[in-house]
């Protein structure tokens, strides 16, 4: 019947500066409240972003709360590796989604990534991919990710993740269709606390990388399955899983693209 409070190091470190410079200090730093929005708090104080990746300089820095992605990336990590551009940007941990090369100036603060369509900010922990790196194994690590962490509890997580990693590794394998990015947004987008189909928010983890990555670099996915599979790409009918096909034959029990 008492209340609990949680606090991770980084909140109590705060502690002792609010306790001698008091509160008004440290709303003063970070983004005041919207004012359009009366759910909005604001996001006040410092936050510690771990920027790694394809940077000069990855490592744990303290910055204001709405700091922008750019400035964040230019200035502390010291930019882009080999002089390259970003083509996508993690800004909160592989659950919170992707940030395109058009969304670097997002405030990175609490409502700021929900607003370019991510989950939040998350833990702060910023992973950027320059121009090189090709989104198809964005999606493959973070469906393998999930499917491998998902407990089972809940049919939509263990179903959902388990097939999304499958569709994705079809892909890769060269027997990719158009229509499965569209069987990857109708997993990501009914799975999850937020949809009301699982009991924690690890399936909403798992689909945010997934709704994003297709919705923000589909043109780039669909060149790829397009390239990698040059004569089935435009195919509709259900297809076979990679893991029942044995030696060139195939089994009859499993297909993905049924609805």
């Amino acid at each position: 019947r008492k209340p609990t409070v949680v606090n991770n190091v980084e909140t109590v470190a705060c502690v002792r500066h609010i306790m001698e410079r008091g509160a008004e200090w440290f709303r003063s730093i970070g983004v005041p409240p919207d004012p359009n929005d009366p759910r909005d708090p604001g996001s006040f104080g410092p936050k510690l972003f771990c920027v790694s990746g394809h940077v000069n300089r990855p490592g744990c820095f303290e910055a204001p709360l709405g700091i922008p992605c750019r400035q964040l990336i230019e200035e502390y990590a010291r930019g882009v590796r080999l002089g390259r551009q970003v083509k996508a940007v993690v800004p909160g941990g592989l659950s919170t989604g992707v940030l395109s090369a058009d969304e670097l100036d997002t405030p990175m603060d609490f409502s700021g990534p929900i607003k370019a369509g991510c989950l939040g900010l998350g833990t702060g922990g910023v992973i950027v991919m320059d121009e090189t790196y090709p989104m198809i194994d964005f999606l493959h690590n973070s469906c393998r990710f999930f499917a491998h962490e998902s407990c089972g509890q809940c049919t939509p997580c263990r179903e959902g993740t388990a097939w999304a990693l499958r569709i994705v590794e079809r892909i890769k394998a060269g027997r990719g269709r158009l229509v499965d990015l569209d069987l990857l947004l109708e997993i990501a987008d009914n799975i999850g606390i937020i949809p009301g189909t699982t009991i924690c928010g690890l399936a909403d983890g798992a689909a945010w990388p997934i709704k994003t990555a297709i919705r923000k670099f589909r043109g780039e996915l669909e060149d790829y399955i397009k390239h990698t599979n040059p004569h089935g790409w435009s195919a509709t009918a259900p297809i076979l899983d990679l893991a029942h096909e044995t030696n060139g034959s195939r089994s009859e029990t499993t297909s993905v693209g049924i609805k």
